[in-house]
């Protein structure tokens, strides 16, 4: 998972998220003072993303890794 402006409600948080097959997804949420979060598209990438625009928020981002 990757997390691009995190807690920056002025332009949204980001997550990036890939499973073990490479398969992409970009998620906008955004994350209230009292840390509630509300998510917003959840979009695949290549099928409603962007490969490219998801690659830049990677590279900008901090990366976690989680099992689910």
């Amino acid at each position: 998972m990757y997390i691009r402006n995190f807690k920056d409600n002025s332009y949204g948080t980001y997550v990036v998220i890939q499973d073990d097959n490479g398969r992409k997804w970009v998620i906008d949420v955004t994350i209230e003072d009292n840390w509630s979060i509300s998510v917003g598209k959840f979009l695949e990438v290549d099928a409603h993303f962007d490969r490219y625009t998801a690659e830049q928020y990677e590279k900008v981002s901090f990366k976690k890794e989680v099992t689910l």
